[in-house]
Parts: structure tokens; sequence; C-alpha cells
């Protein structure tokens, strides 16, 4: 039933008629900061963040509160909730749901638009092949409505696409980042040990002696490790996968003395043929390209 209200609440103000002027900047960073100091945005957002969803909301009509509630930032990208996403189909497509089949299991929507129909089905086994079924989240809890708003939201987009603007739900954008960061990752290890010429921070595996007996690895040595870890900006969960492909270590603690000096002349030579490269081409430079890196000759 509130989700129903919210809604109706949607589309009552996300309707190109009632769009007002877009705010000036001084008038978004006014309202966001007001919204931070009153403790009424979410978790995780920042003031930045808040007048970015503000203006995007603005953009369709919604007024900052309103924008708050239903627009998020998952990963850097603006997603609506498909209650907004329905909301504006329905004010500007016209866009009906002719029927609908849900339970625990499944869901099935059909939406019509101008004579037109397409039927969109989302099942808990999908759910729980997404990942999206931990114990006491929102699939466990609420499942029925999970499934129903999930299948709503891929009917939207075949049936609605100018009006949703291709934009995913917040657990939609979950589920696809989750399944791109295991598709990079499973790229980069295949790559470390395929191709270890092109990974900078790696040798190939072949070349690693397992030295026991070999000295431990030093707090210069870690530290140098981690400080070019940042500068060449590799994930921590890729670096992890790494190691253990390539050293069979699960941390850089736990490189001996060897291991480390081999990894940090790599790292560096890399780290150098970045810097030749950003000298060539002016739009690669980073603010940080000033820096030296300051590493002792005797690692």
């Amino acid at each position: 039933m509130e989700e129903k209200k919210e809604e109706q609440a949607l589309v009552k103000h996300a309707n190109p008629q009632v769009m007002t002027l877009p705010m000036s900047i001084a008038e978004i960073e006014y309202h966001s900061q007001n919204l931070h100091k009153a403790g009424l945005l979410p978790q995780g957002v920042n003031v930045a963040q808040a007048a970015a969803i503000i203006q995007t909301g603005r953009e369709i009509g919604l007024q900052p509160m309103e924008s708050i509630r239903s627009i998020y930032i998952v990963r850097g990208r603006i997603s609506f909730s498909v209650q907004l996403q329905l909301a504006l189909a329905r004010s500007r497509g016209g866009v009906k749901i002719a029927s609908q089949e849900v339970s625990y299991k499944r869901a099935v929507i059909t939406l019509e638009r101008n004579g037109e129909t397409t039927t969109a089905e989302f099942t808990m086994d999908e759910a729980h092949k997404a990942g999206l079924t931990k114990e006491g989240g929102s699939y466990s809890k609420y499942g029925s409505q999970m499934l129903f708003w999930r299948a709503c939201g891929i009917a939207l987009r075949r049936i609605a696409p100018d009006c949703v603007m291709g934009m995913y739900s917040p657990e939609e954008m979950e589920s696809v980042e989750s399944q791109e960061r295991k598709e990079e990752i499973k790229n980069a290890v295949t790559n470390f040990t395929n191709n270890p010429s092109s990974t900078p921070a790696f040798t190939p595996a072949s070349e690693v002696t397992p030295a026991p007996t070999s000295k431990m690895l030093s707090e210069k040595q870690a530290g140098f490790i981690v400080t070019l870890k940042g500068r060449l900006k590799i994930a921590d969960d890729i670096f992890e996968n790494g190691l253990m492909q390539v050293y069979g270590v699960k941390a850089i603690k736990e490189l001996n003395s060897d291991q480390a000096k081999k990894l940090i002349e790599r790292m560096i030579k890399r780290a150098e043929e970045r810097k030749t490269k950003k000298a060539k081409d002016p739009e690669e430079r980073d603010r940080d390209e000033q820096e030296e890196l300051q590493l002792d000759e005797t690692t």
C-alpha cells in the first residue's frame, strides 16, 4: 500500500506539464547542505552526491525530497527506483499494467502501451543465481515484492525505453556490477597466468622459485609494494588474486624477500612505462604526475 502511494505521488510530479525550471547551483547546494545537517540523507550519500541527485530529479520534475527517496548513486552511476521508472512510464508514455502473476517463487508482469504489450518474468532461482538471496536480505524478507519490481523493471526497459532512459534500479545495478567485477577478476587472473608481460605487477609463475629459507620480507619492501600498488591503481581483489596465482600467497606480508624484490622491480618498470606514456600524451596525465617514486636501490 505504501509503495502504491509513493508511486502515485511520483506520477503527480514526474510529468512534463508540471515541470519546474532547474534550480540554480546555489539553491541545489543549499538544499543538499540542509538535508545533510538534518540527517535526512541516505546512509553513504554525501553532500555532493545529494546535489547530483537533486539536479537529476529536477530535470524530470521531482522535488528535492522526492529525488532523495527515488534516485540513487550506485558505483558512480545514477539509478532510478523501479517505482519511479513506472511513474515516468505511466505519466509520459501511457504505460499500463495489463496483468500480473506474483508468488514467492516467480513474478510475471505484462505491460501495455498504445496497443503493444510485453511480458517479463523474474524467478527466485534467477535471484539466487545473481547472488541476491542472502540470509536476512530483502529477497528473504519480501520475496514476492522484490520479484515483482524486478520483473517490472525488465518490462519497462522493453516497452518504454524513452521514458526510463535505460535506467537500472539500485538492486539491478548491484547485481550487474557484481557480475562485471567477477568477469574482470577472472580475466585479470587469466592474464597473470597466460600473458604476464602485459600485467605489470607480477612475474610469470615459472620464474618464481619457492624459497622457504629466503630472508623474510622487510618493512621497507612491504611499504614500497603498497605505494606502487596505489600508484598503479591496482584493485585489491585483482592484486590479491595475482599474488595467489603467481606466488601462492594471500597477502604482501607472506612474500619472502626475493619474491618482493622481483615484484618491486616489475612494478617500478611498469610505473616508468606509464610515466613515459603520459609524457607523450598530455590528456593521460594524472594530478600526481609531478611526484617521483622514491625507491631505495638496495631493495
